[in-house]
């Protein structure tokens, strides 16, 4: 388990990072995050952090084995509740939902049609065609403004051919008038 979730908060980390710290994955990061000190069972023990996971200053998880073998040896029904909730008239998924269903009910919250990842999804999506639709208006003006560049020089470069062959004809009658005093 705490593998499994150290390596979904590294993907969720990952995530936040592309998507520059956006609001939506910061919150999925806390709601994972809460689940290991929260209660998730009505016995006691009744939170992972009461069984021995603890969070380190990363956000990651760790467990400790001594807090376990404690915790499991004083009440073992209520440590394998947290896993697996036993179900009955008086323990329901809603007053005893165990971590698994706790982390069901967060994937199908954030994965649900307008949920919080279809929302950030559609999102990106609509960034991503403004941003091609902004380069490719960006690339017409750039072509229309290098189009107008190469009319506006290539008319200087016919009045400069004009002003060079009026030099050279200016050099030949000045030689000529020179020449002949």
């Amino acid at each position: 388990f705490v593998s499994v979730f150290n390596t979904l908060k590294g993907h969720i980390a990952s995530a936040r990072t592309a998507t520059r710290g956006d609001q939506t994955m910061q919150t999925l990061d806390r709601q994972i995050s809460e689940l290991v000190s929260q209660p998730i069972t009505s016995g006691s023990p009744a939170s992972l952090s009461a069984i021995g996971v603890k969070t380190n200053r990363d956000g990651t998880i760790s467990f400790d084995q001594t807090v376990f073998n404690a915790a499991y040896a004083s009440a073992p029904d209520a440590v394998e509740a947290i896993f697996s909730p036993r179900r009955d008239a008086t323990h329901t998924t809603t007053t005893d939902p165990g971590i698994g269903t706790a982390l069901a009910a967060l994937n199908t919250t954030a994965t649900a049609t307008n949920g919080s990842l279809d929302t950030l999804a559609t999102r990106l999506t609509n960034q991503a065609k403004a941003l091609t639709n902004d380069r490719a208006r960006m690339e017409a003006r750039e072509t229309a403004y290098k189009a107008r560049l190469d009319k506006q020089f290539g008319g200087i470069d016919s009045s400069v051919g004009a002003l060079k062959a009026t030099q050279s004809y200016l050099t030949q009658q000045i030689a000529v008038w020179t020449s002949n005093k």
